[in-house]
């Protein structure tokens, strides 16, 4: 219930809006009410801080995790797979970042 209330919500049927969807959202393709069928939008101001803050977390946490890694010594194989998995556990929180915190506005 706590996170309903936090959630971003469609500007025009206050319907919680999809956190999958913002993975499709672009400059050129905004955000669409599964609901209500309405466009809205990040502000671009927002979008851009909440980009670079993101940008350089994840530069910092992949540095550091991939210098652990390389520090247990693992074969190559294996580096891969993690690369892979932390990129989309990277993706993931992004996601659920702007789900919580940017409000959309309508188009």
């Amino acid at each position: 219930m706590f996170m309903a209330s936090i959630m971003t919500r469609c500007p025009h049927c206050q319907n919680i809006a999809n956190p999958f969807r913002f993975m499709l959202m672009t400059k050129w393709r905004p955000y669409l009410c599964a609901k209500c069928g309405k466009q809205s939008a990040f502000s671009m101001k927002a979008n851009k801080i909440i980009s670079l803050l993101s940008v350089i977390a994840g530069m910092a946490a992949g540095l550091g995790y991939f210098e652990f890694i390389s520090f247990l010594g693992q074969d190559e194989q294996a580096w891969y797979i993690e690369l892979a998995t932390f990129i989309l556990v990277f993706v993931a929180i992004m996601t659920l970042v702007k789900g919580l915190f940017l409000k959309l506005r309508p188009i």
